[in-house]
């Protein structure tokens, strides 16, 4: 099997490198694990800012820089490919750059504690606060790759992507089937190769048979080819042909459809008319895709690279080792390990005692404690020490709620959230909650542009327009309301905002009119 680019014509052998790499031989965990957290305490580390990602490294500023470079490219492919994708994500990404296996061991070591698991040279995981990569930069360059190694990274961000780009959840086969054919993009000196083929999903579609067109089209989130590993598996590569196919079909010549129908999905058009509209009847499409799974030659796209990102531009600085333990408690924090956090947490303060970081941690481990006390002296001191973090202001000011507040203690939580707001003008919910808080002060009119701000962010989120209806009644504009609630109630994804919304709508159709 080959697979070939539009500009210009380049072959390669599928291979199953990654694998390969990524097997190793058990260690004893507890002595091992030890070995890598001090290995990595003992190495400075660098932050290198871009306008994008921030870049947190123990493998020096040239690495820290070049991998900021590498995740600037890909979001710039994306915006090149997609126009109309919303890049602008709600939580900073943040990616660690680890110097060897080991640093990621350390980092991320629950991967390394189960004998025959897999060892990942790249790993995602998102916080209330952030999202977080966690990449090597040890390994060969991407040209001699079929895979790239920082597949499962780049697929958890393209999906980010795609879920605050479209105001309906996108059908399944088209969220997961994107994801995996924008992940196996590879960033290079000159270029980016967008589409390669990704080798185990050929490898599964050459082995059995592929799902055909209305079977991948009726999978929903609780169908069993969604859900169980063994038919997920057949399903995840069937959907991936489907997308390669409407993308890089046809010798390529599918890319201006492909956009087309991703455009017409975004308005929220019926995504089989849609389909039908753009390629024609789906029986045809149907037998055109099985024909193209049985090639050997696959079309993907090169993308020269984006020269305004220059690396010269990116902002570089050391860590102190207060700094460097913080953020790397944060990221185990996230990651549920409480153990290795609250380890570094207490290095961050000893060396440290003035640096917020730590007790935006200890606040994130109460939280997922269920410790609201602990978590709200934690996010104060936060607060009090002058933290740029956005999510610790905004919990902070969640945390001091309670019914019976008084003027001034409401003025107090909407300093705290007027904060998380300048700190992050993208967090939709900052401004829901302020626009509430604004309410219960006597603004509707204020509460309404803040709002609709979070809708315009977020539009598929029931508690963003439950907040607009909120506002539209205390300013009387009944119509207006019921119809924010009613699409409150549309969106509401669990039984507590389902009440929410009920509640709502019952409360603004008694509005007088």
């Amino acid at each position: 099997m080959a697979t070939r680019a539009q500009r210009p014509p380049s072959e390669a052998r599928v291979t199953h490198w990654s694998r390969a790499q990524l097997a190793m031989t058990a260690l004893c965990a507890a002595f091992v694990i030890w070995s890598w957290t001090l290995a990595a305490a003992d190495r400075p580390w660098v932050e290198v800012t871009s306008p994008h990602f921030t870049v947190i490294s123990d493998a020096g500023d040239k690495q820290a820089v070049r991998a900021a470079w590498q995740f600037e490219q890909v979001r710039a492919v994306l915006q090149r490919l997609w126009p109309w994708a919303n890049l602008a994500t709600a939580k900073p990404v943040v990616v660690f750059a680890a110097r060897d296996e080991n640093t990621l061991k350390s980092l991320a070591p629950k991967y390394w504690e189960t004998k025959g698991g897999v060892r990942p040279a790249s790993v995602f995981v998102t916080g209330p606060d952030r999202h977080y990569v966690a990449v090597r930069v040890d390994l060969p360059k991407p040209d001699s790759l079929e895979a790239n190694p920082y597949y499962q990274s780049y697929w958890s961000y393209v999906y980010i992507t795609l879920r605050s780009s479209f105001e309906h959840e996108l059908p399944l086969w088209l969220g997961r089937g994107l994801s995996d054919m924008f992940a196996n993009t590879i960033v290079r000196e000159k270029d980016v190769q967008v589409g390669r083929v990704v080798p185990w999903h050929l490898a599964t579609l050459r082995e059995g048979s592929r799902m055909r067109l209305a079977a991948v089209l009726a999978v929903d989130p609780q169908s069993r080819q969604a859900t169980r590993d063994d038919q997920a598996r057949l399903f995840d590569a069937s959907a991936w042909a489907l997308v390669h196919y409407l993308a890089f079909g046809e010798s390529g010549a599918n890319l201006p459809r492909f956009n087309r129908l991703l455009e017409l999905v975004a308005k929220g058009g019926d995504v089989k008319a849609s389909l039908t509209e753009v390629y024609g009847p789906l029986d045809r499409l149907d037998e055109a895709v099985h024909m193209y799974v049985g090639r050997t030659l696959y079309t993907y796209q090169l993308i020269g690279i984006d020269v305004n990102v220059p690396e010269e531009g990116f902002k570089r600085r050391p860590l102190s080792v207060a700094e460097s333990a913080g953020d790397r408690a944060a990221f185990h924090a996230v990651m549920q390990r409480p153990v290795e956090a609250r380890k570094l947490t207490r290095e961050a303060i000893r060396s440290d005692a003035a640096l917020a970081t730590p007790y935006e941690v200890e606040g994130l481990l109460s939280d997922q404690e269920g410790q609201k006390e602990a978590a709200l002296s934690a996010y104060g001191k936060a607060a009090e020490l002058g933290s740029e973090n956005f999510y610790a202001h905004y919990r902070y000011a969640q945390l001091q709620w309670t019914p019976a507040l008084d003027k001034a203690a409401i003025e107090q939580i909407k300093k705290s959230l007027d904060h998380t707001i300048t700190l992050n003008p993208n967090w939709a919910s900052g401004y829901s909650y302020l626009a509430e808080v604004t309410i219960d002060l006597g603004d509707a009119e204020k509460a309404l542009g803040l709002a609709r701000r979070a809708v315009a962010l977020e539009p598929r989120e029931s508690y963003h327009h439950a907040t607009v209806a909120r506002a539209l009644g205390r300013l009387s504009k009944a119509d207006e309301a019921v119809k924010e609630a009613e699409r409150a109630l549309a969106l509401a994804e669990n039984p507590g905002e389902r009440q929410r919304a009920e509640e709502l709508l019952a409360w603004v159709k008694r509005i007088p009119k």
